[in-house]
């Protein structure tokens, strides 16, 4: 029977939906069970028919319906994996548990297809790819059949001439059943419809042809004239044919219908012609019994995907075709039954097929002492081969089905047969490779041996040994600064051998954090879970680790190096581990960098000598600085230098001082800095630089401690922080246990004689105390102050300065006779708290 194909054949929808229940989580590792259960997938079917006028005429399970289950293969020459297939059964469902199936299988999709139920030509077919599966999974698929009934043409003068074929049909598409009346035919109706005037002459209409006729009262509206003309106009000519239904047979029918086109005068003029061809199959819904795979001739050879099997695997696997569903479908009249006879070898019907140790593939499904293998109508037919190579090769083995059917007295009416080819491939399993990008080492966790590894090189998986790398250095993260804290990486590859052809279907690889506390919350976390890795694959591997606050580090009592381990897996197609490989990180972290000058000596601002007659213009800086990642530096305003740039300086009188734009927080000064004779005998004096660009517009004129030696002020600046800020009530603690800085708050002598920026002139400038320590602060900090943990806090706008020694330009020490300041900065202050 012939499938309709005219515009008002069947549409078929198919609307699936894939409603998933789980009753575990995936695991991180292959092979943990889903509890006591093993994988269920329960896939439902349900038909329904619907008429022109959307009205459901039908509505029952899918039992025509085929289904086919794989996993994905990524290796295009091997094709994807079949691990069951079927046919709904009366109740609309296929169940399907793979044999020792673990959660988390993965890449898994379903393929169901429609068949007419008459001629087993597939209608529709529809993938639903389901990825992971995990215990109970339930797939619906509703197969919606919509049809139309009637042939509609639309005819013009300008296009008369037509050809309109029709096939007779019942209402599945299938041959009409013998007995049926006009009104169980379908696809025998047709619609002209007519733009104009047009004229029909149906006289051949009414004259059967080979058992195919029009009714002319009942079959045609508008009913024709005495002589067999039908004239409209911008309107439908409707015309049902029916046929003979007594025999077994095949009708065809030709019919023609001259048009002519009408004026506006009723003159004819023009037209053409409306050829109508039919066919009509009748059949004997009697007739039992019938070979569904076509009588006795050998059906055409089926070939199925190719199947991988490792050498490992001394049992062999398991395989059902992938193809069988479309051959055997069994749909018998009422009262038969098919058999499985018999299966053997095609090429050599004497050799066994079920048991024979020099063929790689043996029959194991149906069972041989279960043969011969009864059937009734629907229930399904598959034949399954256990595959056990014993080389890298290919090895195809074609085998021979011999069914018989029967009637319900015993008796054999016909014998027929099919023949199927496995296809396989046995492979060795191969362990992946890793590339690290940086250098690295391995270490052999029995011995301790060490092995260098260069950027690029290859590390084949070794579970005895350990692939370790270290890190970039990274900051802790820093609230002063809002700095710190960026992430660093460390990258890898993961790729099968070069040069490696005769492997299995490559290897799904597994990678996972080894556990989740102490360190490894800082390491981000890798979830790759069985990762098809082939050939020309490769799975990049980033680990990124965050250093974390450098509260939360010192409130830990952590050292500086912090180590995460990830393990990566690599597992067979069938989820065997083949290796794996430990690796471990470390990374350092660093605090916040403290500026100092290491006594490095600042001239004195714009002061000559009779050895230096060029000025500088240096002055101290406090704040970061992104470019140099400093936190203090001395810098230069550019008068008188070959740098360009604007002149940062600013003339009154004959001296010369920052501008008011000028960047910088304080620098030194003498009186009489012009005056090479006199300038050069003085002892510089401390200026706070008053530019718009200084937020640190407060000192204290007084030293607030005194150190006898240099060493003193880096090992006891967080003392000399306790003795100055709790003493005067300068660090605060709220109810939040934050460090907080308020001016408002300042008490004592030391805070009472300081000075702001805008109270510094010409000859001003504080005098220097040798080994005095002064604070320098932002009074407009009125807020938190760095951290919030009751271990660690930090003033983030509050600096010490420390005065280690200083010369007058007559210091014979002193070549260029200038005078100059020794310090050191202590650059953002940070506590430790009880």
């Amino acid at each position: 029977m012939k499938k309709r194909t005219s515009n008002s054949s069947l549409i078929l929808a198919l609307i699936f939906s894939s409603l998933l229940f789980y009753t575990c989580e995936p695991r991180e590792k292959v092979g943990q069970l889903c509890g006591e259960e093993n994988i269920h997938i329960t896939i439902n079917g349900t038909y329904f028919l619907y008429n022109e006028q959307n009205q459901l005429i039908e509505s029952a399970p899918a039992i025509f319906a085929r289904v086919q289950v794989y996993k994905i293969s990524t290796d295009t020459t091997v094709g994807d994996k079949l691990l069951a297939q079927g046919s709904l059964d009366s109740n609309g469902s296929f169940i399907f548990e793979p044999a020792n199936s673990e959660c988390g299988i993965s890449d898994i999709y379903i393929v169901a297809t429609f068949e007419n139920t008459s001629n087993g030509v597939p209608i529709y077919r529809q993938t639903n790819n389901l990825g992971y599966l995990c215990c109970d999974t339930e797939v619906n698929f509703d197969f919606n059949e919509y049809f139309e009934d009637t042939k509609k043409v639309d005819l013009s003068c300008e296009n008369i001439d037509t050809l309109i074929t029709l096939s007779f049909t019942n209402n599945l598409g299938a041959c009409v059943p013998m007995e049926s009346g006009v009104s169980d035919i379908y696809g025998n109706k047709i619609t002209i419809n007519a733009s104009g005037r047009l004229l029909f002459d149906i006289t051949d209409l009414l004259t059967p042809k080979n058992s195919i006729w029009v009714n002319a009262s009942m079959g045609i509206n508008p009913q024709p004239d005495e002589n067999g003309m039908i004239e409209i106009e911008d309107t439908s000519l409707y015309i049902t044919f029916g046929t003979e239904t007594a025999i077994d047979t095949t009708y065809n029918a030709t019919f023609n219908i001259p048009v002519s086109c009408i004026d506006v005068n009723g003159n004819e003029h023009g037209g053409g012609e409306v050829t109508i061809v039919i066919e009509a199959e009748i059949c004997d819904n009697s007739v039992k019994c019938i070979c569904p795979v076509g009588g006795n001739e050998i059906y055409p050879e089926m070939l199925s995907i190719i199947y991988s099997t490792s050498l490992n695997n001394s049992d062999g696997d398991n395989f059902t075709s992938g193809e069988l569903g479309q051959i055997i479908d069994i749909n018998l009249a009422e009262g038969c039954r098919l058999f499985v006879e018999r299966i053997q070898r095609f090429e050599d019907e004497y050799a066994d097929a079920y048991g024979n140790p020099n063929k790689a593939w043996n029959i194991v499904q149906p069972a041989e002492t279960g043969l011969p293998l009864s059937l009734n109508s629907f229930d399904g037919f598959e034949i399954a081969a256990n595959f056990s190579p014993d080389s890298a090769k290919n090895y195809n083995e074609t085998f021979e089905v011999v069914l018989s059917v029967q009637n319900d007295d015993g008796s054999e009416t016909e014998e027929c047969s099919f023949r199927l080819t496995f296809r396989g491939k046995g492979c060795n399993d191969f362990c992946p490779v890793m590339i690290a990008t940086k250098k690295a080492e391995l270490e052999n966790k029995g011995t301790g041996e060490t092995i260098d590894i260069a950027p690029l090189d290859t590390v084949t998986f070794d579970e005895n040994w350990t692939l370790n790398e270290k890190m970039a250095n990274s900051q802790l993260r820093n609230s002063c600064f809002n700095l710190g804290g960026n992430p660093v990486l460390s990258s890898f590859v993961i790729t099968m051998p070069q040069g490696i052809t005769e492997y299995c279907e490559g290897a799904y690889v597994n990678i996972y954090k080894q556990n989740t506390g102490g360190d490894q919350q800082y390491f981000s976390d890798i979830s790759i879970f069985n990762e098809a890795l082939n050939t020309f694959g490769a799975i990049p591997l980033e680990i990124f680790f965050t250093p974390p606050h450098v509260n939360e580090h010192i409130n830990s009592g952590h050292g500086s190096i912090y180590r995460g381990s990830f393990m990566v897996e690599a597992y067979s197609f069938d989820n065997r581990l083949i290796c794996s490989q430990e690796i471990n990180l470390e990374a350092e972290v660093k605090q916040v960098e403290i500026s100092e000058t290491e006594h490095e000596p600042l001239f004195a601002f714009s002061q000559i000598s009779e050895s230096k007659t060029t000025a500088y213009y240096d002055v101290y800086k406090l704040g970061y600085d992104p470019n140099d990642e400093k936190y203090g530096r001395k810098i230069n305003l550019k008068r008188y230098t070959d740098e360009g740039g604007e002149y940062q300086v600013q003339s009154i009188g004959n001296r010369l001082v920052p501008s008011p734009d000028a960047p910088g927080t304080f620098y030194f000064e003498v009186d009489e800095p012009w005056d090479t004779d006199y300038g050069n005998q003085q002892i510089p004096k401390l200026y706070l630089v008053n530019s718009t660009l200084n937020r640190f517009s407060y000192i204290t004129e007084v030293p607030v401690d005194t150190l006898l030696t240099p060493d003193g002020f880096s090992t006891r600046r967080e003392e000399i922080i306790r003795k100055i800020f709790d003493v005067n009530g300068f660090m605060s603690y709220d109810n939040a246990v934050r460090f907080t800085f308020n001016p408002n708050e300042i008490n004592g002598e030391f805070w009472n004689n300081s000075r702001n920026k805008s109270g510094f002139s010409f000859t001003n400038g504080i005098d220097l105390v040798l080994g005095g320590v002064y604070i320098i602060w932002n009074p407009n900090t009125n807020r938190e102050q760095g951290l919030t943990n009751d271990v660690y806090g930090g003033l983030c706008d509050v600096a010490l300065l420390y005065i280690s020694g200083f010369d007058h330009g007559k210091n014979t020490d002193n070549l260029l006779h200038l005078a100059l300041v020794k310090y050191e900065v202590g650059y953002p202050l940070t506590i430790v708290t009880d």
